[in-house]
């Protein structure tokens, strides 16, 4: 069995959605107001999330992040 750790994951693409589906990451990345990609993610696997853009995080991906100890940071561009 091969397992797969994403040390750090980047969010880059505006509009997309970080939400909790049981004990997963939902990730949904969308362009123009339509789905072009989702992602399930254990945070197991995570350490850190990177957030460069506009973006959406639930208070329950959140709360999941935290149990897990992963670090959402926020980077703004100027």
């Amino acid at each position: 069995m091969t397992e797969i750790i994403l040390r750090n994951l980047i969010i880059s693409k505006h509009g997309t959605e970080i939400k909790r589906e049981g004990e997963l990451l939902k990730i949904v990345i969308k362009t123009e107001g339509s789905v072009e990609d989702t992602l399930l993610l254990s945070p197991h696997n995570l350490e850190q999330i990177i957030i460069t853009c506009e973006a959406s995080i639930t208070s329950g991906a959140i709360r999941l992040l935290m149990d897990e100890g992963v670090d959402v940071v926020f980077v703004q561009h100027y």
